[in-house]
C-alpha cells in the first residue's frame, strides 16, 4: 500500500521538514516585509491592508521553493501570511498591556 504512494508520503514527509526547518526564516521575512510595508506604506500608495498585504504576498511568493508553490497557492500563502500578520498584532498588544501595568 505504501510503495503506491510514496511520492506522495515523500512530498508531505518534505513538506513538513521544511515547515518545520527552514518555515521559521520565511516567517521571520514575511513579518519584516510586512512592517516594511507598513513603514513604505505612503511611498508606495499603499492605502488599505488589502493593498499592502498584496504587496507582501506578491514579494514573498516567488520566494517560496517551487516545489512548495505546487502545494500551496497564493490564496493559501495569504491566509498563513495573515495568520502571522494576526499573531504579530496580538504579540504587540500584548506586550504594551503588559509594560503600562
Amino acid at each position: 500500500m505504501i510503495t503506491a504512494f510514496w511520492g506522495i508520503l515523500a512530498v508531505v514527509i518534505g513538506f513538513v521538514v521544511w515547515a518545520l526547518l527552514d518555515f521559521s526564516s520565511a516567517k521571520t521575512f514575511a513579518v519584516s516585509l510586512m512592517l516594511q510595508a507598513e513603514r513604505l506604506a505612503e511611498e508606495l500608495v499603499l492605502e488599505t491592508g488589502k493593498a499592502k498585504m498584496d504587496w507582501v504576498v506578491s514579494k514573498t511568493y516567488p520566494l517560496l521553493p517551487k516545489w512548495v508553490r505546487l502545494f500551496v497557492s497564493q490564496e493559501i500563502w495569504r491566509a498563513i501570511l495573515q495568520r502571522l500578520y494576526d499573531q504579530a498584532v496580538e504579540w504587540v498588544t500584548h506586550n504594551q498591556t503588559a509594560m503600562t501595568v
